[in-house]
């Protein structure tokens, strides 16, 4: 179990007793409250009112979103020094991604901690998935016609997803396969699109796509939602896989966490029309992991 604790004035400490984790919270004085649940952690920039040729910069927001929170008991046992005892929360395999210039999300098993002050502390454990996903798809045939052109895609799905189909016809410039990430929880951002297949004029079209997954030590995260800087969401990334150059330059893609249960999935057919109108059809997916144990 690895500790990363972003909150100076809050002496957090993990002990193993067996196979079993308990936390263990300094200042207990100043702690009134802890809940359970799946955190949403979302951060995303604004922009600022204004206009001219130097208009303001975008706000960075962060925002953690509990969904399933209950009321800790354990809160209220004490280790001889007065530090509260919490119980590890149930691992859950962490979904989310985080993109260079520091947009992105995080879903995992989280505590919120209530302080006295009003400053709430997040406590994220960041559990890596142990077993593939299982996809399931809303509908296995996405479709875009008219009497110029007609687009048909199949779909197929067990531990990854599997895409083909042919576009013929005219008057349209490029048909692309998109797939988009959103977390469950918030609807705080317009979410993170990947194009996973492209072609230009009629011809086939397909793409294989399997959910990532990553292996890294159990990773337990304090910081407080509203104060967390930006250097601190690259360390966390650097902890669970990220390279030392995944956050540099703008043109890079999102460095992936992990896909599952976290997050909503949906696959996009795209036709860019000749006459600037894109033309779509779309489905949901649905990804499933086991809890971890």
């Amino acid at each position: 179990m690895h500790l990363i604790n972003f909150v100076n004035d809050l002496h957090i400490t993990v002990n193993a007793l067996g196979d079993k984790y308990s936390i263990y919270v300094g200042n207990s004085s100043k702690l009134r409250r802890a809940f359970n649940g799946i955190g949403a952690f979302v951060f995303y920039f604004t922009p600022r009112g204004g206009a001219g040729r130097n208009p303001p910069s975008p706000v960075w927001n962060t925002q953690l979103v509990m969904t399933g929170e209950t009321w800790t008991e354990s809160l209220k046992q004490l280790s001889p020094d007065g530090a509260a005892q919490l119980d590890l929360p149930v691992p859950s395999p962490c979904t989310g991604l985080i993109t260079p210039d520091m947009e992105g999300f995080i879903v995992a098993s989280t505590i919120r901690l209530e302080m006295d002050d009003g400053r709430d502390v997040a406590i994220m454990l960041l559990s890596a998935s142990k077993e593939p996903a299982k996809i399931e798809v809303e509908k296995t045939t996405l479709s875009i016609s008219s009497d110029k052109y007609d687009a048909t895609v199949f779909i197929t799905a067990d531990d990854e997803l599997r895409c083909a189909g042919a576009i013929s016809g005219q008057g349209f410039k490029t048909a692309k396969l998109l797939l988009a990430r959103l977390p469950n929880y918030s609807n705080a951002h317009r979410g993170f699109v990947e194009e996973i297949a492209k072609t230009k004029g009629p011809g086939q079209i397909k793409a294989t796509w399997k959910p990532v997954s990553r292996n890294y030590e159990d990773t337990l995260v304090v910081f407080r939602p509203d104060e967390i800087k930006d250097y601190e969401l690259e360390q966390i990334g650097h902890q669970i896989g990220a390279d030392d150059n995944a956050f540099m330059g703008e043109d890079k893609p999102p460095f992936l966490i992990g896909d599952g249960n976290g997050t909503n999935y949906k696959l996009t057919l795209v036709l860019d029309h000749f006459l600037r109108r894109e033309l779509s059809d779309e489905t949901s997916i649905t990804l499933n992991r086991d809890k971890l144990q």
